[in-house]
């Protein structure tokens, strides 16, 4: 006697599934992956963000101390920094200004999620944004600095 593979195939075709197994499939399933991949997103988004703040913090100060002649070696160094680091964020872009008594960094960049779906889920968080400002005025400068808006605050509030 042969064994008939396909007709314990068709026995296994027609046996019905229970209801609580197919809601889960159906439902359960993709909101937990859903809720699982806009976790991992916005754990991509959070990283990105630290990186280009970090990156920015770096810069500013290597252009406010080091590189007051030419601040787009700055540029050039954070771009260099950024192009391997950001996980989901494209399009970085730098300015950097670098003057006699001040630098200002802004560093922004564009975060890519794959669906419209995670996009809503995380709130429209799409873009990623650093902006420092650092003054590179030596400790007397900023004290007169400092005394002299003291003291004309001090004048608005007296009158």
């Amino acid at each position: 006697m042969k064994y008939d593979k396909s007709n314990k195939t068709k026995k296994l075709l027609k046996k019905e599934l229970n209801a609580a197994f197919t809601i889960e499939a159906a439902v359960i399933v993709p909101i937990s992956l859903m809720i699982v991949m806009t976790i991992l997103f916005l754990s991509f988004y959070l990283h990105d963000l630290v990186t280009v703040t970090a990156v920015n913090e770096y810069v500013i100060y290597e252009a406010a101390h080091d590189m007051k002649e030419d601040q787009y070696a700055a540029q050039d160094l954070a771009e260099t920094i950024l192009s391997g680091k950001l996980l989901t964020a494209k399009d970085a872009c730098v300015s950097i200004t670098a003057g006699k008594n001040k630098a200002s960094s802004v560093i922004s960049a564009v975060f890519t999620a794959p669906l419209d779906l995670i996009k809503t889920m995380m709130g429209n968080m799409s873009e990623i944004s650093s902006s420092i400002d650092v003054s590179n005025l030596n400790g007397r400068e900023q004290l007169i600095i400092y005394k002299a808006v003291m003291d004309g605050i001090e004048d608005i509030f007296a009158e």
